[in-house]
């Protein structure tokens, strides 16, 4: 069974030129779900004993223990297929004026990149979008969400069958937890998915360079194979 695990986003307010805070976060089991910070052995030790697939049990492990590499910041994204037919999308990108207090960003959409689904090679495209705080001038952007957002899928066609979907954002010691699966239904000629009732607090999931600059890194399971 699936967890009822939601990520919550927490919209505080970071006053600029502070560091974004590090902690302060809860399990997406808790009462009050926020975002989490895994850590990898703890979250996927399956991964470290060396096994190829998780086993049945709570969706809580981590992008690291998985194979594959993150791709250079704003590049295209990095797909993986792994032996079962999962297939993980890597993004990372350059969060500094993204994310910056008062940005005026409204999303930011990778590259596309080429992904094989039951045999069928399909372009795909991610997507960054803010919560939206109001109907107002400025309000649809991450300045006024505060850092607040969701991370859609993007297909350049539709699909017959439908995806089994999870989401994480951050990596190394800002790695989160997964957030679904939940099942797509890639339907119409340029189909989007989003995991319903989950949002990200993307401040949180920022690290650092050795040069200071900030990168969010975003990591998605597709899971075809669904009739």
């Amino acid at each position: 069974t699936t967890p009822s695990s939601r990520s919550s986003c927490q919209r505080e307010t970071v006053p600029s030129g502070a560091s974004t805070p590090r902690s302060s976060v809860s399990s997406p089991m808790s009462s009050t779900p926020t975002a989490v910070l895994a850590n990898p052995a703890a979250v996927a030790p399956w991964a470290a004993q060396g096994q190829a697939q998780e086993p049945e049990g709570p969706w809580t492990s981590e992008v690291e223990g998985l194979p594959g590499v993150w791709p250079k910041v704003d590049s295209t994204p990095a797909c993986d297929e792994l032996p079962d037919g999962r297939v993980i999308v890597r993004w990372l990108v350059r969060a500094s004026q993204l994310l910056k207090p008062g940005s005026n960003e409204m999303h930011k959409l990778s590259k596309p990149c080429s992904v094989e689904l039951d045999k069928e090679t399909s372009q795909l495209r991610l997507e960054l979008l803010p919560i939206i705080s109001g109907t107002g001038r400025g309000q649809s952007t991450f300045g006024a969400s505060n850092g607040c957002g969701k991370v859609q899928i993007r297909l350049a066609k539709e699909r017959v069958r439908p995806l089994r979907v999870r989401i994480a954002a951050g990596r190394d010691n800002r790695a989160q937890a997964w957030q679904g699966p939940q099942v797509a239904t890639m339907r119409g000629a340029r189909p989007d998915f989003e995991l319903s009732g989950v949002e990200w607090n993307f401040k949180l999931a920022q690290d650092d360079d050795q040069a200071g600059n900030r990168h969010l890194a975003i990591a998605v399971e597709l899971s075809p194979g669904f009739a």
